[in-house]
């Protein structure tokens, strides 16, 4: 199964990955879940650089799935420029 996360809302502390990691494994592959993904920001610090150090990957542009896609249009439409974002997952 598949998980679209949302948003995470952590202190940037080292601690807060390993609770992160935690929560993923415990929470969501405890449930069934094999992916979680999310939509975020390219470069700011505790957007994307926070996430792949969670393990979560950039998924290529010709990957995105019809989800995917729909993510982008509603992010685009709200004034969100799809050049500063990044779809991402983890595989859990």
């Amino acid at each position: 199964m598949h998980y679209p996360l949302y948003q995470i809302e952590l202190p940037q502390q080292p601690e807060s990955v390993a609770f992160v990691n935690g929560f993923l494994t415990r929470d969501f592959a405890g449930q069934g879940y094999s992916i979680v993904s999310l939509s975020t920001f390219r470069d700011i610090p505790w957007n994307a650089p926070f996430y792949s150090k969670l393990r979560f990957s950039p998924v290529d542009e010709t990957e995105l799935t019809t989800g995917f896609q729909q993510i982008r249009l509603k992010e685009n439409a709200a004034g969100l420029s799809i050049l500063d974002r990044v779809m991402m997952h983890r595989v859990l």
